[in-house]
């Protein structure tokens, strides 16, 4: 299981991780491939394990009464992700209490940032924290992410290039 060496470099960044630790690690953690398109967690389900991306992207989102679907959340390589407040009705873990706290804060960045910050800087605030995203992720669910019409987002990003 040499695929787990980026999830143990990375909690080695963060908590000391034992010979045990590791040997723990391999027999309790899997590796899933998806497709593209498919669901990590289905709409009703529980949520029962955070997800280390190795590779690709993953999206969280919800879908609102009138079918719209609205981005919460991206993770990328070396990313984790999970429908918080379905994962954690069990006790986290030392390391997943870390992880939760810095999505916690970026969430609520992520808020004051689409309350307080007009359309242009969002975006542009958005793509000086992901530089990676923006050239991987169609702009709708950016747009999504941001809060407004992929319409709206493409006026938003004409008016940064006549700007330049």
């Amino acid at each position: 299981m040499s695929d787990l060496a980026p999830l143990f470099d990375h909690l080695r960044n963060h908590v000391p991780l034992t010979e045990a630790d590791e040997a723990l690690l391999r027999e309790r953690v899997g590796i899933r491939r998806y497709r593209k398109g498919q669901f990590v967690t289905q709409h009703g389900d529980v949520c029962r394990h955070e997800s280390f991306v190795l590779q690709g992207c993953l999206q969280q989102f919800f879908t609102d009464a009138d079918g719209n679907d609205h981005v919460v959340m991206f993770a990328t390589e070396g990313w984790w992700i999970a429908d918080l407040e379905s994962f954690l009705n069990g006790t986290p873990a030392r390391f997943f209490r870390l992880i939760i706290q810095r999505a916690y804060i970026a969430s609520q960045r992520r808020v004051v940032e689409n309350v307080s910050m007009p359309a242009k800087e969002r975006y542009q605030a958005f793509a000086e924290r992901y530089p990676l995203l923006i050239q991987r992720l169609p702009q709708y669910r950016i747009a999504s992410y941001l809060g407004m019409s992929r319409e709206f987002l493409s006026k938003v990003r004409k008016q940064l290039l006549e700007d330049l």
